[in-house]
């Protein structure tokens, strides 16, 4: 059975207009390809309480190109309010009550933060916009969202990319991983999930770390610090064989210094 799919190919080769702004340049990008697309979408019943959403959506990250000059290249996340599941083929007038054009949507709040803050550590954004869906649209007068973010050096590290490494290889990762954290931290973003294979990049010439998707962050509190934990959080740990034949009850994971018990976990 084929998926269902908000972004149908018509998108492709579309030509989305940015204005210039105080932060953003006039510029056009045009949409060459769709490398992914997924949908949240519910009964009206359950409002998208299970599934941490308030209203449903779907998001495809698109391959783009500058209008002007397809020598330069990102890539185009898009989020679209779509109806409840079941009104789909409702008259457009009836969608159109599902509406909510001012809805938060968390990755665009972070994303314009953190690039207004001048983080070093994530995809800055180049273009946004935010509009409103024409009558055609699945959810008439419902939200587009339009961010435009960098291409990054590169590639997504895996658990097995990690484990594959020499032990001073991965201490260069996970160093850097703290450095990239701290820098959102810093700038008033935190990532409130995040693992090894879907959530970082590493650039090994430059052994530099880049944390991307924000679809589940918030802004940071005074009570948000660094801490060992972290890396265990987001997989660079693994916790010891032995450790099962280790007498109860034991030891702590964070020793008083701070540092992780290795005596636990391998690093």
């Amino acid at each position: 059975m084929e998926q269902k799919t908000s972004f149908d190919p018509s998108w492709i080769n579309k030509v989305i207009d940015f204005e210039a702004s105080d932060t953003f340049p006039l510029k056009q990008w045009k949409i060459v390809d769709k490398l992914n697309e997924i949908s949240v979408q519910n009964d009206e019943e359950d409002d998208g309480e299970e599934s941490g959403h308030a209203h449903m959506q779907a998001i495809a990250i698109f391959e783009c190109v500058n209008h002007m000059d397809a020598c330069e290249s990102a890539f185009m996340k898009i989020y679209m309010q779509i109806p409840y599941t079941g009104s789909d083929n409702s008259q457009p007038e009836d969608r159109a009550q599902q509406a909510l054009p001012k809805a938060e949507i968390t990755e665009e709040m972070a994303l314009l933060a953190l690039t207004k803050q001048g983080c070093k550590s994530i995809s800055p954004v180049f273009n946004w916009k935010r509009e409103e869906q024409d009558e055609s649209g699945p959810v008439p007068g419902g939200y587009l969202v339009y961010l435009v973010v960098a291409d990054l050096p590169g590639v997504r590290i895996s658990r097995d990319d990690y484990w594959n490494l020499s032990r001073k290889q991965r201490d260069e990762v996970r160093d850097a991983f703290k450095v990239a954290y701290t820098d959102c931290l810093s700038c008033g973003i935190i990532r409130t999930s995040g693992v090894l294979g879907t959530s970082l990049i590493w650039d090994k010439a430059s052994k530099k770390m880049f944390i991307v998707g924000f679809r589940y962050s918030r802004a940071a509190t005074e009570k948000d610090v660094w801490g060992s934990h972290l890396w265990l959080a987001w997989g660079f740990g693994e916790r010891r064989r032995e450790v099962s034949n280790m007498p109860q009850p034991l030891p702590s994971d964070i020793l008083e210094d701070g540092s992780i018990n290795e005596a636990l976990w391998e690093l």
